[in-house]
Formats: C-alpha cells, structure tokens, sequence
C-alpha cells in the first residue's frame, strides 16, 4: 500500500516537471518571436558566424569606378566633373604622401603631376588617351583632399602648365599656361586659387603660338604671334620663319594680373619677310614701310617699276639667338628682370640677285638697301 501511494506521488511530480518545462518552453518561443518582430537580434561574439566589424580607426575605402571603361567610353556627361568625383571619394582618408599612389591604382589612364614647389599637397591629374584631356586638381587645405575639374581652353586640353606656385592664407595660388593642343600651341593664362574650393580669379585671351618667357610671383612676360603677321606679305613659303615677336608683361596686383605693357619686340626675321613679301608683289609703297629711309626703295629699284624678285636664303642659326636677346631687353621690364640691349646692330641676309642689309634703327630693324 505504501509502494503504491509513493509511485503515485513520483508520478505526480514527473507530469509537473513537464508541464514546467513546456511553459518554459512556449515562453522562450514567444520572447524569440517577439524579438523577431522587432528587428532585435543578438551579435554573436567576434568570429563566429558573421563577419567582425573593423576596428576603431580603420582606413577602408569605397570599390572604385573603373576611370579608363568609362573615359574611353564617354559614358557620363562632364567626365572631368566626374573624375573629379571619384578622387574625392578615394582620397578621403589618404595622406599627402598616399594620395599618389592611390591616384594611379585607380587605372593606367591616368596621369598625375604634383605641382612643383606644393610639397605633393597639390596634384595635376588628367585622363590620357593620345593627349591627355579631362584635366583635374586634387590638393589638400585644412586637413582634408579637395577635387574639381581644372578650366580649360578646349576639352582636349591636358592640365594647365604651372608657372608660378605659393601658399597664402586663403588657399595656394598658382599662375598656370593653358594650351590648346593642335593649334601651333595657342594658348593663355590663368590664376587660380585651391582653397575650400577652386577659385579662378584671372583668365588671359588666348594668343597664337603662346608661351611664358618668364615668372615670378609679381611679373610674367610672356611672347606670341602678333595676328597682324598674316595679314602682312610673306617671303617664305608655308609656315616658315614667321616670327612670334608679339609680347605682353602683366604685373600681380591683388587677386589679378594687370597688363602694365605690350609690344612686337624687334625683329630681324619679321623685317626682313615683310619687306621682300611686298617687294615681291610689286607693292613697293608698302615695302618701303620697312626700310631705313624714303630713298632705299629707288636705290634698290634702280627706279623700275618692277624690279627683279628677292629671295631669301634659310636664315643663319644665329639669327635665332638675336631674336632671344631683342626679346629679352625691354625698358619696360623691372631692371633686375631686363637684359643688355643687343650689341648687333647690322645684319645681312643672304638673299637673291644680293645679299639684303638690315640695320638697328632706335627700337627697330630696317632694311638698308643692297650689301
């Protein structure tokens, strides 16, 4: 009788244990339901199961747009705002000294450049496919990489040419050459400031055959064909020997450059083609524009209406260098900036039925007469 009363007793308590433990069950069932509802789940430990988050402090950088694909492509309006984009993203957490090489993993199209004198704070990017185009700046102000697109002359312009480079409060200033390729290297200046943002603060017009002669932070010379030259008569044919005696001096004054000075310098080469260009169309008044005295024009002509054609032999490699030196002297010019004047004051050109004399006369050359 016992033995019965406690296996009923036993028995009891084994059916109360299971109801407890499916309640328990049901609850948990419940609270993960619940939980699953509202987005609430609990992180397994570092390693297991799903992947760790970096560190605190961690570089990563975004996958990059593949530049060369979509470049080549003209896929996207504004590709030099674009490529300025994506150096922005990339460069984000990068140093000074990383940015270069981050640049250039980004394709094999790219070309890059730091600007001399910026301490690779400032870099010249451009999309190279046969000339570079698609120019682009990246530079570091306040702490952080900065990017635009650079101005141009024409959209197959490569990056502006910096000439002159320093660093002020608001942001570093470079004075740059811009170039248009295929066109006898026309071209212009450009004075731009890469602070917060890029900031153009001067734009030249454009010249014919143009280049910087020389820069400094306060004064730039600069030469270029005059335009007038073709109007004038050539002696030459094709392209030869036309002279890019034109130059312009700006001086630096507050955020512009300001045109203090222009000229056509002194030029043997431009006397020498205009006189026989005329002379040879038989337009002897104009011809004569360029000789050191009314009188030349009858001596040479021996007073025929139409005299016998000039023809002028390839100048003298020297010649080249008397151009330089006329170049380099201009009373214009600050006098530490100025070279002597030339002492050649005579020169004779080898030419058909005789040689052509040219002589200095004040701040020109002019034709002589016969040598």
């Amino acid at each position: 009788m016992e033995r019965s009363t406690i296996s009923r007793r036993h028995t009891g308590e084994g059916r109360d244990v299971d109801m407890r433990k499916r309640s328990t069950i049901m609850l948990l069932g419940i609270v993960a339901l619940v939980l699953g509802c509202t987005g609430t789940r609990t992180q397994p430990p570092t390693g297991q199961g799903l992947t760790a988050s970096p560190p605190a402090g961690a570089q990563s950088r975004e996958p990059a747009a593949n530049p060369c694909q979509t470049l080549q492509s003209e896929s996207v309006n504004e590709p030099g705002q674009w490529l300025a984009d994506l150096l922005g993203r990339q460069l984000k957490r990068a140093s000074i000294t990383e940015a270069p090489e981050t640049i250039l993993q980004l394709g094999p199209c790219l070309t890059m450049e730091p600007v001399e004198g910026s301490g690779g704070k400032l870099l010249m990017v451009a999309y190279a496919s046969n000339t570079p185009r698609y120019p682009v700046a990246a530079w570091y102000h306040a702490g952080a990489w900065r990017s635009a697109a650079l101005p141009t002359l024409d959209e197959s312009a490569g990056a502006p040419l910096a000439r002159v480079y320093r660093e002020t409060a608001a942001g570093a200033e470079v004075l740059a050459e811009l170039r248009i390729p295929g066109t006898g290297q026309s071209g212009g200046l450009t004075l731009m400031r890469f602070g917060t943002e890029l900031t153009t603060l001067w734009k030249s017009q454009v010249y014919d055959h143009f280049y910087v002669q020389l820069a400094n932070e306060t004064w730039v010379l600069a030469r270029y064909r005059d335009p007038a030259v073709y109007d004038e008569p050539h002696a030459f044919s094709g392209n030869c020997c036309y002279p890019n005696n034109g130059q312009t001096l700006w001086k630096r004054e507050g955020d512009k450059m300001v045109e203090k000075a222009a000229r056509n310098h002194p030029s043997v080469v431009r006397t020498a083609s205009a006189f026989a260009g005329a002379w040879n169309e038989g337009r002897l008044d104009l011809a004569a524009k360029w000789t050191s005295s009314s009188g030349v024009i009858t001596a040479m002509s021996g007073g025929a209406a139409h005299p016998p054609a000039i023809t002028l032999d390839a100048p003298a490699g020297h010649i080249w260098a008397l151009e330089e030196a006329e170049a380099a002297h201009w009373e214009a010019l600050p006098a530490e900036l100025r070279s002597p004047r030339p002492s050649i004051t005579e020169f004779v050109w080898p030419a058909a039925p005789w040689p052509l004399l040219l002589k200095r006369t004040g701040e020109s050359w002019k034709v002589a007469g016969w040598k």
